[in-house]
């Protein structure tokens, strides 16, 4: 987590928190593995880290 962290302030970007990076990041990809067996691609976790760094509206 700290080098997400770290490569956004890298590019003087407002890092996530820690528990961004592991609702957005974390979670979805150990469910996954977990309980679907699957490995995540590299395309997986490029969407995940775009969607990171992708502001959302809160609802």
């Amino acid at each position: 987590m700290e080098v997400i962290r770290e490569r956004a302030l890298a590019r003087q970007e407002v890092p996530a928190s820690a528990q961004q990076i592991i609702e957005r990041i974390i979670a979805p990809l150990m469910y996954r593995i977990l309980f679907t067996c699957e490995t995540p691609t590299p395309q997986d976790i490029q969407r995940l880290l775009t969607a990171l760094a992708t502001p959302s509206e809160q609802v």
